[in-house]
Formats: structure tokens, sequence, C-alpha cells
């Protein structure tokens, strides 16, 4: 009987998606504007053969094939912040896969004002480090306050790196080399991080940080 709303359903939203689904979700709210590309099918749940199909599509299939009782509802990427509160207001959690500061700061802003508890999930290093951020108005620092504090000694952080970016023909949206099996695992810890949240078992947990792969340069309290 629970709503949830994921911005941004690209190789790590979209395995979200279809967790949730599959996890018991009744009706999912998917916002995407991308497609579906050959430089970023190896990681999708959708495949090659969806090149050129907005990803929020392919995610309806896939849900739908697997779960058909879950509702699904596809919807256009937007900065509109009157949509955005439209959007927010009708779910019980919202996860930001998008990987977009600038938007995530401003959909915290909508969520913090509207009460709805945000997750925020994304990967680093080519997905060595996965990082969910669970954020409950009233409750927890807000993201913008994770940013600010993202300095402190006591914070781990992720130190930037080659994150081996490279650009489709055709595209100027950056695709990452991340390995698909490390993507996964951060999509299904945030998966579990908005479960527990539902079903009220977080408690004062509000930060996961994953750990796939060691990385040269960083100190041992991360790998």
């Amino acid at each position: 009987g629970r709503t949830v709303i994921v911005f941004g359903v690209g190789a790590l939203g979209g395995a979200m998606a279809l967790l949730l689904a599959r996890s018991g979700i009744e009706r999912l709210i998917l916002v995407d504007g991308d497609r579906i590309r050959p430089g970023n099918a190896v990681r999708h749940v959708g495949d090659i053969g969806h090149t050129g199909r907005l990803k929020t599509s392919v995610l309806f299939l896939k849900i739908i094939y697997h779960t058909p009782n879950v509702y699904v509802e596809e919807h256009l990427a937007t900065w509109d912040p009157e949509r955005l509160r439209a959007y927010v207001a009708r779910a019980d959690v919202v996860v930001d896969a998008t990987a977009e500061q600038p938007f995530s700061l401003l959909l915290n802003d909508i969520c913090v004002a509207a009460g709805r508890p945000l997750v925020q999930v994304e990967t680093a290093r080519r997905a060595a480090f996965g990082r969910v951020r669970v954020i409950r108005p009233g409750r927890d620092a807000c993201l913008l306050c994770y940013e600010a504090h993202a300095q402190s000694t006591r914070y781990p952080i992720v130190p930037p790196g080659d994150e081996g970016e490279f650009f489709d023909d055709g595209c100027g949206v950056p695709t990452v080399e991340a390995p698909a099996v490390d993507v996964e695992a951060t999509a299904n810890w945030a998966t579990r991080a908005v479960l527990w949240l539902l079903q009220d078992r977080l408690g004062p947990r509000n930060h996961l940080l994953v750990v796939n792969e060691e990385v040269a340069g960083v100190s041992g309290d991360l790998a």
C-alpha cells in the first residue's frame, strides 16, 4: 500500500525500481527523460534492443512483466518546482538516483518543506564506492547539511579521482565505466534502506557507505 517515487532510472535507479516492485511496493512513480544508449545498456535493466527508448518506458515493461499488480507511472524529468512538489506530495518515500548535485539540492529543499523522507543514492570512483543518505525531515541532517560538513575529519568522504567517463557517439551526456556488479550492489543496499524506512526499522541510522572495491590511495576507514 505504499508509493515510492524514483528520480533517475539509469543503471542505479532502474535496478532499485525493479527491486522495489519485486519487494512489494504497490505504486511506483518513475521520473527520467533519458534514453537507453548502447554505451549504458550493459548496466541497465534494459538491453541494447531498447536503444533509443525512454528508460522509464523500458522500466515500465520490465516491472509489469515481473510484478503485474504494481501500478507504474512514467514522467519526464523536470526542474519545475511546482511539478516536483506535486510528485513529492504523492509519495511515502522519495528516491534521488540522478547523480546531479544541483537537482539533488532542489529536491532536498522540496522534500524538507513537504515533510517527505528522501533517500539519496550515488556511486563514485567507477562504483567502487556507493553512498546512501537518508533524510527524514526534522530528524536527520538534510542534504545541504551533509555537503556543508563533508570536509569534517569525522565524516567519511570518498576522495575524488578518475571516474572513467566517456561520451557515446551523438550524445553529450557522460557515461561512466562502472561494473554492473558494483552498481547493483549499491542498488541493493539503497533498496533495503527504502524498505527499512517504510517499515520504521532504520532507527537512528541515516548514512550508509558501500565499499565494493579497494582503491589505491584511499584511507583504511573506507577501504
